[in-house]
């Protein structure tokens, strides 16, 4: 019989390490395995934009979320809003909620489409309840009622990562976490497995299994292990981003604002106390001396501002478990990501990995297993952002014209002409992106099926019409009873206690090891 792991050592740097080590840490309760964070924090600021999977991923830490809240700045969020991606100037709203409600079974915009087809004026965004509440500026919690219309809402979070950060590492010491405040200056390796890691003080670290949260580069995986790297540049042309940070007070919305723009696309995230802008694009097409002007003008920002500037290096792994070693965050893949962020990646590899935890023999069958559902997940998630540079109809500027080149892989050409076709969406579990994600961006683009659904004229147009106009009217009387988002923070973090700090939040003490 297979031993346990009896150490782990987490190598840190990218800001979702110690969100890794407070998951392994809950998971392995009441063993004896050791787990070691080894990270010196010094890369962990810049607002995080999260995905609803990210806030199962703190319920299922058994944090206190108002609590985690209030300690990390947080906002509320119900989705994207989108604009600039078509030459007609129009917007729409990338939502969590769902798209209306089944009719006979059939997805409620098979229906919509029918009437569109005859009417341009029509908006999916009236019909979903988190669309329409995200763009009147108000913010109520999921209702606990299972026939109330509000029970499908679901929200992500714009959070402060450095405070984040310190939450899950005040978590994760609390259940047994060993932190040593070092970074890693390299590692060694033995028939394909990690043996130690030596820090930047020469001390050497031994383990049996290793996650590797270095961050761009992959220290483990990459530069100990040789795994090599994808490149997505035929698929995504932005390789650069220009980071401003404000504490100017903004409209603090429950919305990513994503907009199209002449050097590739901007987003605007805020907290409670500043706000976080960044532009992405193509290094071929514009300098960076541009681009931090253009944003630093669009936002207007002063002289002081200083931009910080990135390299995007778009693609992944070709293998994300390798021997002994897991890679997890930017060390295992990076691209452009227009609405599933790093954090929410990082969140959905963790738990995937504990639901895969190996015995000290690392088992590759396990491993084949794990990078074969994290491929599947990467490669969606550019396919979803791929889909917006697909559908765009611009062509002012070098940039967009340069995106015409790009290519798209056969699943999302697959998706593309099953769409066009009728209508229907080809989905996967493993999707981090909901058939109503698809289905808004798809309709927000202007993609538009030949004929819909032949199974929706089975149902009586006059009911459905009937049924429609109620939903919409029902989804316009919920929001206007909905407190704005501002005045539901205000009362939130006023039950919260602001002087809560991020050892306060777990819900009960994490269990000693």
């Amino acid at each position: 019989m297979s031993e346990l792991i009896k150490h782990v050592v987490i190598v840190g740097g990218d800001a979702c390490a110690p969100a890794v080590a407070a998951c392994i840490a809950n998971s392995l309760r009441g063993t004896d395995t050791k787990i070691t964070l080894l990270d010196d924090m010094s890369r962990h600021g810049g607002i995080a934009s999260t995905l609803p999977l990210s806030t199962d991923f703190y319920k299922l830490l058994r944090f206190k979320e108002q609590t985690l809240i209030a300690a990390t700045g947080a906002t509320f969020k119900l989705g994207t809003e989108h604009s600039g991606w078509l030459q007609d100037g129009s917007s729409f709203v990338q939502s969590y909620g769902e798209l209306g409600v089944p009719i006979r079974l059939l997805p409620f915009h098979q229906y919509f489409l029918k009437k569109r087809l005859t009417d341009s004026s029509l908006s999916i965004d009236e019909y979903s309840l988190a669309s329409a509440t995200a763009l009147a500026g108000r913010f109520a919690m999921p209702a606990d009622d299972p026939s109330s219309l509000q029970r499908p809402i679901q929200y992500g979070l714009h959070v402060n990562h450095t405070r984040f950060s310190a939450a899950m590492l005040s978590y994760a010491t609390a259940a047994g976490v060993e932190h040593i405040a070092s970074a890693v200056k390299s590692a060694t390796s033995d028939s394909g497995f990690i043996a130690s890691v030596t820090l930047d003080d020469g001390r050497a670290v031994e383990g049996d299994f290793f996650v590797d949260c270095s961050g761009e580069g992959g220290l483990l995986i990459g530069k100990t292990l040789g795994v090599g790297y994808q490149s997505w540049s035929e698929f995504l042309p932005c390789d650069r981003c220009v980071r401003i940070t404000s504490s100017k007070s903004q409209d603090i919305t429950p919305l990513t604002r994503v907009v199209a723009k002449q050097h590739g696309w901007s987003r605007r995230v805020q907290t409670v106390d500043r706000a976080e802008f960044e532009y992405f694009y193509n290094s071929s097409t514009s300098s960076d001396a541009q681009v931090a002007k253009q944003l630093a003008e669009d936002i207007g920002a002063n002289d002081d501002a200083q931009p910080e500037h990135r390299a995007i290096e778009a693609g992944r792994r070709e293998s994300f478990w390798h021997g002994n070693c897991v890679a997890i965050g930017r060390s295992a893949g990076n691209f452009e990501s227009l609405e599933v962020s790093a954090t929410s990646r990082a969140h959905s590899a963790v738990l995937r990995l504990v639901g895969l935890w190996p015995n000290a023999d690392c088992d590759p069958v396990i491993a084949s297993e794990y990078n074969r559902l994290t491929s599947l997940e990467y490669e969606f998630a550019r396919d979803f952002v791929g889909l917006f540079f697909t559908l765009s109809d611009r062509d002012d500027s070098d940039f967009w014209i340069h995106s015409k080149t790009l290519g798209k892989s056969d699943a999302l050409q697959n998706r593309l002409d099953l769409f066009r076709s009728h209508g229907r969406l080809s989905w996967d579990m493993q999707d981090i992106f909901s058939r109503d994600n698809w289905v808004s961006a798809l309709l927000g683009l202007k993609c538009m099926p030949r004929v819909c659904d032949p199974l929706v004229d089975v149902a009586d147009p006059k009911l459905v019409d009937q049924f429609m106009g109620e939903l919409r009217q029902s989804i316009t009387d919920t929001v206007s009873k909905m407190p704005t988002h501002i005045d539901f923070l205000r009362e939130y973090y006023a039950a919260s206690g602001k002087a809560a700090n991020a050892a306060d939040t777990t819900s009960s003490p994490a269990p000693s090891r």
